[in-house]
């Protein structure tokens, strides 16, 4: 009796596992046919793209060597190698779809957009160097509009840093000047109201970067002719808050008039034209072939200091001598 029972008691444990097992293997299987269907779909997707790929090239390629542009109204004619020169613009995208088509009568494409400054988008287009010289605020935001339609980048947002690049950009408040006030959680600087025996004030940045950006939000007009505002970079060792920096710890240009200084001896040497409110000066260091640039809003301004050793470690640095100016970072 008790036999039976014991088998009877199997039987059921045994069935129901069963019942369990084909519950599993249905779950199971509808699972993997799910990621199945997942994978084809992706794959279907990835040929698309490849198949549109291939069309834009096809399409761009057949397009004439010479383009002829109607820009609003004004004509520009360039190569079909020049339009094509940065990826992902507007020039790429209709030459590519085979939509946008000349006009049957001027062999032009048209662009509904102002031509004013255009000749500056073609340079750019040519060189890599876009010019904002000798425009206004409005003509600038202007540009800008411009190139944002045609999906262009400027040449800082092509060469984006990297995390280390943009680390904490902040301002240092234990190595900044009690001449300077900072604001702005730390992102900007100005001179100070209250009174100072020093006539040089200095700050430095939280983290080494080998990029950053300041914006020249206000700037003194009137005050002392010997009066220079420095932005650059420094190493930490020798900086010294209430020091003449320019001439012993870092790499500057000054930005009233556009010249170099640096702590190994280079005092006043032209390098470009001033700076003016409004402006965005970009520092950059290529530690990769030694070097330290110069951007003036966006504009490469050349080679400032060369031959520098790869391994130095350089932060964000402003010194105010005899002067006042407000500063932030672009971030």
């Amino acid at each position: 009796m008790a036999s039976t029972l014991q088998k009877e008691h199997l039987k059921r444990s045994l069935s129901g596992s069963l019942d369990m097992l084909k519950l599993f293997s249905a779950d199971f299987l509808e699972t993997s046919q799910s990621i199945q269907d997942q994978l084809e779909a992706l794959e279907r997707k990835e040929k698309q793209w490849e198949d549109l790929e291939r069309r834009l090239q096809r399409n761009a390629s057949s397009a004439a060597n010479v383009i002829t542009l109607d820009v609003g109204g004004t004509i520009f004619r360039t190569s079909k190698d020049t339009l094509l020169r940065l990826d992902g613009t507007y020039f790429q995208a209709m030459l590519g779809s085979g939509h946008w088509q000349p006009n049957a009568e001027t062999g032009a494409y048209f662009i509904d957009i102002d031509p004013i400054h255009f000749d500056r988008v073609m340079v750019y287009l040519r060189t890599g160097e876009l010019s904002f010289d000798g425009l206004s605020d409005w003509e600038v935001r202007h540009l800008r509009t411009t190139l944002d339609y045609l999906n262009i980048s400027t040449p800082r947002e092509l060469h984006a840093p990297s995390e280390r690049d943009t680390a904490s950009l902040q301002w240092n408040a234990h190595l900044c000047s009690a001449g300077l006030s900072l604001s702005d959680d730390g992102t900007s600087v100005q001179r100070a109201n209250a009174p100072s025996r020093s006539v040089s004030h200095s700050v430095l940045g939280a983290s080494c970067v080998d990029v950053y950006a300041l914006r020249l939000e206000r700037i003194t007009t009137v005050g002392n002719v010997l009066g220079k505002l420095f932005v650059g970079l420094a190493p930490r060792k020798g900086f010294g808050v209430y020091s003449y920096n320019p001439e012993v710890s870092g790499y500057y240009v000054e930005l009233r008039h556009g010249t170099l200084y640096a702590q190994d001896g280079i005092r006043g040497t032209p390098y470009c034209a001033g700076f003016s409110e409004g402006d965005v000066v970009t520092v950059r260091w290529r530690r990769d072939v030694g070097e330290i640039h110069f951007e003036k809003n966006d504009q490469e301004l050349g080679v400032a200091f060369s031959g520098l050793p790869s391994d130095l470690e350089l932060f964000p640095a402003v010194d105010m001598y005899y002067h006042g100016a407000h500063l932030s970072f672009v971030q």
